[in-house]
């Protein structure tokens, strides 16, 4: 199989860079305009090699990975339909995926087999300055399939996900963006908030030399995050909506603050830290999905052997 990333933002570097990791005989081809991102890959070993024309880029690929902001996929998908066979598989890795299956049902013709993922990979930790490998272990990596989309093309994504070491789960769009609102993109709209709120320009100085570790993690968020407001505007039914239901936690969560007298706030604390801790702990302890064939078979184009 020949894999070509188009974007190599965070997620498609961090793709390529895992299954360089799992095996080193799929070659990897990566295409993106801004040349420092492009550097930036092949140092990482994430690609083999890369060409600034898209159409060249994707010429000989069997599936292509397209990590590319909302408003440019239209225009990708567009160029890429007219020029790919019918049996190459396309997957993008867009957060928001009911305009995303939109989009490639208008643009797409009936032959192209594509499929929307999004990859839920791991945050880098306190001293981490290099994406790695580790951080799609037991990483979700939601695939949505179009109604036409052919059994061989949900293999073979299912099997790419299993191969860089993340758990594949299908869902449909409407379901996935829901989960998205409440996990990724209210955090960071709330992370957004917080920063405006704490470096707002009177006494910025004197809280600028307080931070701590509170607020490095704070701009963990906003810094290993890729926002987009397109993407933020395409979910904001759903976002309207967790919003409205914080705005009421806010509320209790002052009233508490304020008639604190015997420890409610310390109950508080414990249950939603605790909470907190067995999320986590869930998301390490899932068992792995089982891929419909091997890896290995499906990606390298091996047989399974007969049984005798």
């Amino acid at each position: 199989m020949n894999l070509t990333i188009v974007g190599l933002r965070t997620t498609g570097t961090l793709i390529g860079l895992a299954l360089k990791a799992a095996t080193s005989e799929i070659p990897i081809v990566g295409h993106d305009p801004d040349p420092v991102r492009t550097r930036r890959a092949s140092r990482l070993g994430a690609i083999d090699k890369s060409h600034w024309n898209l159409i060249s880029a994707c010429s000989k690929a069997d599936m292509i990975l397209l990590d590319l902001p909302l408003d440019e996929l239209e225009t990708t998908l567009a160029a890429l339909d007219k020029e790919l066979g019918e049996n190459v598989v396309l997957i993008d890795t867009c957060p928001v995926k009911r305009p995303v299956m939109e989009i490639a049902e208008r643009t797409l013709n009936h032959h192209t087999q594509f499929v929307g993922g999004h990859l839920v990979a791991r945050a880098p930790q306190m001293g981490e300055s290099e994406l790695s490998p580790d951080m799609t272990k037991g990483a979700a990596f939601y695939l949505v399939a179009l109604p036409d989309t052919s059994p061989q093309a949900l293999d073979m994504t299912t099997n790419l996900a299993v191969a860089i070491g993340a758990k594949p789960q299908f869902v449909d769009a409407v379901e996935h963006d829901g989960l998205v609102a409440a996990t990724s993109q209210l955090v960071l709209l709330s992370a957004l908030a917080l920063a405006d709120t704490l470096t707002d320009s009177h006494g910025e100085r004197d809280r600028q030399q307080g931070v701590g570790s509170e607020y490095a993690a704070l701009g963990s968020i906003l810094n290993n995050t890729q926002v987009s407001s397109s993407e933020l505007l395409a979910n904001r039914d759903n976002l309207i909506r967790w919003f409205d239901a914080l705005a009421e936690h806010w509320s209790t969560w002052r009233e508490t603050l304020t008639i604190e007298a015997g420890g409610k706030l310390a109950d508080e604390i414990e249950r939603v830290t605790e909470i907190s801790e067995r999320w986590m702990r869930s998301r390490e302890e899932t068992p792995e999905a089982e891929p419909a064939l091997s890896w290995r078979d499906m990606l390298l184009g091996r047989r399974k052997r007969q049984k005798r």
